[in-house]
């Protein structure tokens, strides 16, 4: 920062003092636009994704925050369905109990991500490069459509991208300055990135290994002997923590038949996916139009011109790891890029950070001034007329309606409406999304087709199950619904999709028609439970 000059100069008119003013405005305006209806519902979309964080935050807030066993109630007991390590649902737990409600806690914990996720990637792109393209990349990134939609939802995406850019940026200050508290710093912040979401983090590895400190680069024996320091350093302790965490999280999930599916090793094909996939136009295609279309901005080929300009810019090598960090990722993890949107989380800030170096270099190409001015106004149009041609996608966060495309909220009610906080519920046609648990606020197990057994069926009875719930669907009574029914003596209809559990008519006359499941047995298909109502008396 300069000093003050004499003769009157302003404080504001110093740069350091004006650059900080236009990041912290750019930072307030994304703040701003993305407030709106913070409190709605999670259920516009992936509501899935998004309530397998709240519940287990939900039960923090209810409990207490255990951080090595966090609880996720839909899949029987032990309740616990461990993947990323559970710190965003601990800050949303901390937010709920200062008095927030739920889906407000978790929305804010998410924007509060992503707003340290963007200033993270102001820090790093502003110490490999200049304040031009630091400011530039900040502006993408928090003007993309998608991370304007993702960013107010409830999920970790945004504290592994946090904690990943961070971890760069203190890698880097470290390898510059060897002042070992900011060897600390990134130690903590990889270890933490590693643990939150390993499939984003570990790619962030790659700059930093190839990052060099200002200086020419020595002969190659040296820089390979720096390499292997900063491995140690900066790699082993992160790579350790999410080995350990990962082998927790697989203990957990494997005592359980109901959840043992979800193990590391039982994912690696969904993890991973196939090389079907990776050959396959169309598969290629649902990756690349969101990306095209919500996260650039710009046209494929703009985005591919723009990044060979960031290939072929000085400090080539690290701007190549950005490179890789962005993309890597999707070529490792296809099938999760192929199946989840969302996933594109983890490359926005490569691209926000390799756009930003690459327009300014755009810029700085032309000497007149206003030719570099043209070029910065071209470049504001094409974000605003991103967003004006993505209006349509983003409208649902400037409206009050509630969209609930699954009907998660309704089936809530009906279940709240016929069940005590206490009874534990079976649910059939749900997959295992904890959408309607969670706004039940009601524990059960979800009979996916992946892990219906005869042995499990039998097994539910004793364990404490009083009813069951068959979602909305074309037939009433799947297949699994019927297996589930055959194991209790008598059953009785709650409401339409709700059903109560018994061994004696006694513990089901409660419902308004009851019946023994030898003397009433409904077909699969069938849309009504008896053939004709009946009253047992």
């Amino acid at each position: 920062m300069r000093r003050f000059a004499r003769g009157g100069r302003s404080l504001w008119a110093t740069p350091g003092f004006r650059e900080a003013g236009i990041v912290l405005g750019l930072l307030a305006l994304g703040l701003l636009i993305r407030l709106p209806h913070l409190s709605q519902p999670l259920t516009a979309i992936s509501s899935f994704r998004q309530t397998e964080t709240a519940y287990p935050a939900l039960i923090y807030h209810e409990q207490g925050i255990n951080l090595l066993n966090p609880q996720l109630p839909v899949l029987g007991r032990p309740w616990q369905v461990p993947f990323e390590f559970p710190l965003f649902q601990a800050m949303a737990a901390i937010v709920m109990n200062l008095g927030v409600a739920a889906d407000l806690a978790l929305r804010a914990s998410g924007l509060i991500c992503f707003m340290a996720t963007a200033f993270a990637l102001w820090g790093l792109v502003r110490h490999l490069s200049t304040r031009t393209a630091a400011l530039i990349a900040l502006l993408v990134f928090l003007l993309s459509p998608f991370n304007i939609w993702w960013s107010r939802a409830s999920m970790i995406e945004y504290m592994a991208t946090a904690f990943s850019v961070a971890y760069v940026w203190a890698g880097m200050i470290w390898i510059d300055k060897r002042q070992k508290r900011f060897a600390a710093l990134a130690i903590v912040l990889g270890a933490l990135a590693m643990v939150v979401k390993v499939t984003s983090a570990v790619f962030w590895m790659v700059p930093l290994l190839l990052y060099w400190s200002r200086g020419p680069r020595p002969p190659l024996r040296v820089w390979l002997r720096e390499r292997l320091n900063i491995s140690l350093v900066l790699f082993v302790i992160p790579l350790i923590a999410c080995v350990l965490w990962t082998h927790h999280a697989d203990d957990i999930k494997a005592s359980s038949p109901a959840t043992s599916w979800l193990t590391s090793e039982a994912l690696v094909v969904w993890n991973f996916g196939t090389i079907a996939q990776r050959v396959s136009v169309h598969a290629w295609y649902d990756i690349i139009h969101p990306f095209d279309t919500l996260v650039t901005g710009l046209p494929l080929w703009a985005f591919v011109v723009l990044c060979g300009i960031a290939w072929l810019r000085e400090k080539r090598a690290v701007w190549i790891g950005i490179l890789l960090a962005g993309a890597l990722p999707v070529l490792v993890f296809f099938n999760l890029y192929v199946a989840q949107e969302y996933y594109l989380a983890a490359v926005t800030p490569a691209v926000a950070a390799v756009l930003g170096y690459s327009l300014d270099g755009v810029i700085r190409y032309w000497r007149p001034a206003p030719l570099r001015v043209a070029t910065v106004a071209a470049i504001l149009a094409s974000l605003g007329s991103t967003l004006i041609a993505q209006r349509d996608f983003l409208a649902p966060i400037y409206t009050n309606r509630v969209a609930d495309p699954e009907n998660v909220l309704p089936q809530a009610r009906e279940i709240d409406a016929g069940t005590n906080a206490q009874d534990l519920i079976v649910f059939d046609g749900l997959t295992w999304s904890p959408a309607v648990p969670y706004y039940a606020r009601r524990r059960g197990i979800m009979l996916d087709p992946v892990i219906v057994t005869g042995r499990l069926l039998n097994a539910l009875p004793g364990q404490g199950y009083t009813y069951l719930y068959t979602a909305p669907q074309d037939v009433r009574f799947s297949s699994i619904a019927l297996g589930v029914l055959e194991r209790w003596e008598w059953f009785g209809e709650v409401s339409q999709h709700l059903f109560r559990l018994g061994s004696t008519y006694a513990s089901v006359d409660s419902a308004g028609i009851a019946g023994t499941t030898t003397a009433f047995q409904p077909a699969a298909g069938s849309v009504s439970l008896i053939p004709a109502p009946k009253v047992m008396s």
